[in-house]
């Protein structure tokens, strides 16, 4: 059966997938069973470079999620390259005010955000200018001015 927790993470790799061709993907609930699986306990087969090859040969969809979940780990991969560098909070502003979830965007950088922390205290700089105090004051802003829109 398939988690609420794994719906939510099945419909942010919708978002990765949805510049793709959409004709070529299936999001269906069996294709999110299958992806479930996978993800789950190994079984069954979501790779999404030979999907594809079938797609070619045959018209079969290629599982949206598999398709999604790559374009997320690649993008993902990148954000974190990005916010190691100067501008990192200009960067994050960026993120949280596009259509993710904020929990989602929480838990992929709580690790940096942490990290930081760790920095910013060594140096002895306060907790009132911390990355996360940071980040939970430009939340709130957005929050209170929808900023975003």
């Amino acid at each position: 059966m398939i988690t609420k927790q794994y719906k939510k993470i099945a419909d942010i790799y919708k978002i990765f997938a949805q510049d793709e061709n959409k004709e070529s993907l299936d999001f269906s609930p069996e294709a999110l069973q299958k992806m479930f699986d996978y993800e789950s306990n190994g079984d069954g087969n979501v790779n999404v470079e030979s999907q594809h090859l079938e797609y070619l040969k045959t018209g079969k969809k290629v599982n949206g999620y598999s398709v999604g979940k790559k374009f997320m780990d690649i993008t993902i991969s990148s954000w974190i390259d990005t916010v190691k560098n100067p501008g990192w909070l200009a960067f994050m502003e960026e993120l949280y005010c596009d259509e993710f979830p904020w929990w989602w965007l929480d838990k992929i950088f709580k690790d940096f955000v942490n990290e930081k922390n760790n920095q910013y205290k060594s140096l002895g700089i306060s907790n009132e200018n911390s990355p996360e105090n940071y980040i939970d004051k430009m939340k709130q802003k957005i929050k209170e001015t929808n900023q975003c829109q």
